[in-house]
């Protein structure tokens, strides 16, 4: 019986994306509006990330910090070092504790480490999450505890790469950019496939997008805003990505002058090994010759 239960369990989760897309899809023709909400709402809006009790027993090693952007609080994590700063920013549906094997590594050699829980991430406030807002909470956390690197993995790479060319970045030595999206209308497109939308959802969504943020979605590509970058980078792309094509982190190196490209094999979307990590703190002790 539980075995049935189960896999019941799997099935409804399996069809649930699809019979949303479908409610949404008749909702669209009825009340464009609410349909475009309803759909917005759900691209923002993680179902997973929220700390659990085992995640605890590793971020509870840290000292925990709390910050403030506009009415929302957001948690932060500090493992004080004796050397240089690194802010780490996880990516979609996840929370600080993803980074634990690299923090340990970051640690043993020295580094002072600060990991972010994301809006509606982790211990953070929040029920919705953009990069914008991610970038937001950024800004406070580098004016806090002033880092040199930045290491973000999936969206919170896309983040750390829209905060310094968006906001009046603190100087930063360097970055790295693991399994990043470059176009956000890729994602986008993934999004309406895992929910079946038609194209009347679609075109009500677009305009939402528009009301909501400053630019259209065309606006939003890495690949575009790395070129205003002049600071080292490691851009880090397993071929077997999932999620963020593999493509998207080549054109992303290509248009960063100052970067270097990793490419992994059968890592998939974490691209998470001690081959990474050694790479990751390789990179960041070089020193940099103007």
């Amino acid at each position: 019986m539980t075995e049935i239960i189960q896999l019941t369990k799997k099935q409804i989760n399996k069809n649930l994306p699809k019979f949303i897309g479908k409610s949404i899809n008749t909702i669209a023709y009825f009340a464009p509006e609410k349909a475009a909400k309803l759909a917005l709402d759900l691209f923002c809006t993680p179902r997973a990330g929220k700390l659990k009790e085992y995640q605890l027993n590793f971020l509870n090693k840290a000292e925990w910090v709390s910050l403030q952007a506009g009415d929302k609080k957001f948690q932060t994590y500090h493992w004080a070092g004796l050397g240089p700063t690194v802010i780490l920013l996880h990516g979609w549906q996840n929370n600080s504790w993803r980074w634990r094997k690299l923090i340990n590594q970051l640690l043993m050699s020295g580094f002072s480490v600060v990991a972010i829980d994301a809006p509606a991430h982790g211990a953070s406030d929040g029920k919705t999450f953009n990069a914008h807002d991610f970038a937001v909470n950024l800004e406070v956390a580098m004016k806090h505890f002033q880092p040199d690197y930045f290491i973000g993995h999936s969206i919170g790479a896309f983040t750390a790469i829209y905060y310094y060319t968006h906001f009046k970045a603190v100087p930063l030595k360097k970055m790295v950019c693991i399994a990043s999206p470059d176009k956000l209308t890729t994602l986008t497109e993934t999004f309406k496939n895992i929910l079946g939308f038609n194209e009347k959802v679609m075109e009500v969504y677009n305009k939402a997008f528009t009301n909501f943020f400053p630019e259209d979605q065309t606006y939003y590509n890495a690949s575009d805003f790395v070129k205003k970058i002049h600071i080292p980078g490691l851009i880090i792309h397993d071929e077997n990505d999932e999620l963020n094509p593999f493509e998207g982190g080549q054109a992303i190196a290509k248009n960063w002058k100052n970067s270097q490209f990793i490419s992994t094999q059968n890592l998939r979307h974490a691209t998470q090994s001690d081959e990474v990590s050694a790479a990751i703190i390789q990179f960041l002790k070089e020193e940099v010759y103007e």
